[in-house]
């Protein structure tokens, strides 16, 4: 679905498991012990699809298409990269998921990219 995005908070950084890629904790993961941590990301965000607002997540591997990790360590980078992503309409696919933390609904983003005008209008015309 299309949706511009209205927030972007600062991303959070975690480290996981190379084997199971589960969350680990001081180099420790549950099922394989003592390993090498590989750093991941996740940003929230909030997205409008012209019905409502909702908060979203997106995780490392996809964030990673459309913020490199440098941007988001690098404050600096990261709110040039904000600025430009603020206000942009985007094409959004995930599951909705509800945080019982806060009691409301939260959008996991499985795909997200830019719009292709050129393929929007064809779709359109048909």
């Amino acid at each position: 679905s299309r949706a511009f995005i209205v927030n972007i908070f600062e991303p959070k950084f975690f480290e996981v498991c190379p084997e199971c890629r589960r969350k680990a904790i001081n180099g420790n993961c549950n099922d394989h012990g003592q390993i090498k941590p590989e750093k991941r990301s996740l940003l929230s965000l909030v997205i409008d699809d012209g019905s409502d607002n909702i908060r979203c997540t997106i995780f490392h591997d996809e964030l990673e298409k459309i913020i490199s990790m440098k941007e988001l360590e690098n404050l600096e980078l990261f709110v040039v990269k904000r600025k430009e992503l603020l206000g942009k309409e985007m094409i959004v696919k995930g599951q909705v998921r509800k945080n019982q933390m806060f009691d409301s609904n939260d959008f996991i983003i499985n795909e997200m990219e830019d719009i292709k005008l050129d393929e929007l209008i064809t779709e359109l015309e048909k």
